[in-house]
């Protein structure tokens, strides 16, 4: 049956919550044909709230700005939420969906995104972002080190106008392949040739010299 939910202000983004189920669910044969996972979304007014296909809908965290991106990093089972004022913090998601805040960083970026927020982040590897903040470059963030790093589009040569900027990202995992779209229309393509991240690597760390 569908449900319903309703809360004040326009809803901005939503994620799923992939996380191991509870004990109860688990023990029903059918569990998998059953069982739909959680989910969280935020609104325009900074609310971010917990729900899930059995009418459960709690507001688990109020923050000070416009959410408008979510992500969800499934081996540590946190939630990643950035802000209209650049902030981008990691939350601890228990089974029951309460949160619970670490890592907090305030994203220094210029340009466009100041304003209007970011409006394209994806997962570039596990714990890896690639996020587009229109500019001259593509911004990564390692949410394992906190380390960062810039894709540049001045190695394009001519083919890259100086006044362009990087609007739109996306990543294939498969043959990780990052593709960027810039507001003067032109796409980029670079291929992830560093260490596979998550299976086990004693360095999983990723620099500018990993894509080529």
């Amino acid at each position: 049956s569908t449900r319903q939910y309703r809360k004040k202000g326009r809803i901005t983004t939503a994620i799923f919550c992939i996380i191991t189920p509870r004990a109860d669910i688990l023990r029903k044969a059918d569990w998998r044909q059953t069982y739909s996972p959680p989910f969280f979304f935020g609104t325009i007014n900074g609310l971010v709230v917990y729900a899930d296909d059995l009418g459960h809908c709690t507001e688990v965290q109020t923050l000070n700005a416009a959410i408008d991106m979510m992500l969800f990093y499934e081996e540590k089972s946190r939630l990643v939420i950035i802000t209209r004022s650049l902030y981008l913090t990691q939350y601890m998601v228990g089974e029951d969906g309460r949160v619970t805040r670490g890592v907090q960083v305030k994203l220094s970026v210029s340009g466009d995104a100041v304003e209007g927020g970011l409006q394209s982040v994806v997962w570039a590897g596990k714990g890896l972002l690639a996020l587009a903040t229109y500019e001259r470059f593509v911004r990564f963030l390692d949410l394992n080190s906190d380390d960062g790093y810039n894709l540049s589009l001045s190695v394009l040569n001519d083919a890259y106008e100086k006044s362009d900027r990087v609007a739109v990202v996306a990543f294939n995992p498969v043959d990780r392949y990052l593709s960027v779209g810039t507001q003067g229309g032109l796409v980029a393509i670079w291929r992830y040739h560093g260490p596979v991240r998550g299976d086990g690597n004693a360095n999983e760390s990723s620099s500018s010299s990993d894509w080529e």
